[in-house]
């Protein structure tokens, strides 16, 4: 995953003037084309999915995005939450549950500054865990990589397995 400079710059530097324009493209067999979001603006916009690519249109809806990190235990979970879903996605997401197969994710950020490509893309994330209510739908963002949940060296050491650990 590459960064732009501009929304390096924009991460590194919370006084900056250039705001971040969070993204999200849901993607199932099921969808004839995918469904794009641009997060928490008040009109739909027409942004590049790539560097130099065509544009897309994104609809603007309320979304709170709380994209994968790390912390001392390893890898974390993101979090998608959408409001207005019952207008936008009810019906798309109601195929995608009858289907089985899971809701494909994909983010990119763009700066108000460079709007002509993705400042951050974040593809290979699935939606799981989802709860669907009449106006709202939450999920949990992960990564379809196994390698990315897995512990290494593929073992979990905890106390039940390993009683000597306690007192240590």
């Amino acid at each position: 995953m590459s960064l732009t400079d501009a929304i390096q710059e924009a991460y590194a530097d919370p006084d900056i003037d250039d705001v971040i324009i969070d993204t999200i493209e849901l993607d199932h067999a099921s969808f004839a084309e995918p469904v794009r979001i641009v997060c928490n603006v008040e009109q739909d916009m027409d942004l590049p999915i790539n560097d130099g690519g065509l544009k897309a249109r994104f609809i603007a809806c309320g979304v709170k995005v709380t994209l994968q990190g790390f912390d001392d235990d390893g890898p974390t979970t993101g979090q998608l939450a959408v409001d207005n879903v019952s207008k936008l996605l009810q019906p798309h997401l109601k195929a995608a549950v009858k289907a089985g197969l899971p809701l494909n994710v994909t983010y990119r950020g763009y700066t108000v500054s460079d709007l002509s490509r993705p400042g951050e893309v974040r593809g290979g994330l699935m939606l799981s865990k989802v709860s669907l209510g009449p106006t709202s739908a939450t999920g949990t963002l992960e990564t379809t990589s196994k390698a990315d949940r897995q512990a290494f060296p593929r073992l979990t050491y905890s106390l039940a397995d390993y009683p000597a650990l306690h007192g240590l």
